[in-house]
């Protein structure tokens, strides 16, 4: 039996802003990043656009990105895109290993070679890197 909800009554709640729902995820293995690094895509369940949602943010030596695309779009294809290129576009193959981080959705730090790093020892690093 299919089940059905009816997803306008709900959006139209008083307060709720929003609500989506997980249509898949991709496994991306990207050159440095962590092996469990994945893209979440979230369809909204008002317009019907698609998000694309890490679950790590890239730290390049100066900056991080946001773990969610702050666009939403027609497609999933393009959700992907966009989400990949969102932590892709502050790398520079220049940028040695160990002023790369990664930053898991549950706060766990990791440097370009996979090693886990406290904040500390990010900020010393690149303190390092300034002098």
């Amino acid at each position: 039996m299919k089940s059905t909800i009816d997803y306008s009554e709900i959006v139209s709640l008083s307060g709720i802003n929003e609500i989506e729902q997980l249509v898949t995820t991709y496994y991306i293995k990207y050159y440095r990043a962590p092996k469990d690094l994945k893209v979440e895509i979230l369809q909204s369940l008002k317009d019907g656009m698609f998000t694309g949602k890490c679950n790590y943010a890239f730290w390049g030596p100066y900056q991080f990105d946001p773990y969610r695309d702050l666009h939403s779009y027609p497609s999933v294809e393009q959700a992907l895109h966009f989400s990949i290129n969102g932590f892709r576009h502050n790398d520079k193959p220049d940028y040695p290993n160990d002023l790369v981080f990664w930053r898991s959705d549950n706060g766990k730090y990791l440097d370009g070679n996979g090693k886990q790093v406290t904040i500390k020892e990010i900020q010393e690093r690149r303190n390092r890197l300034k002098h």
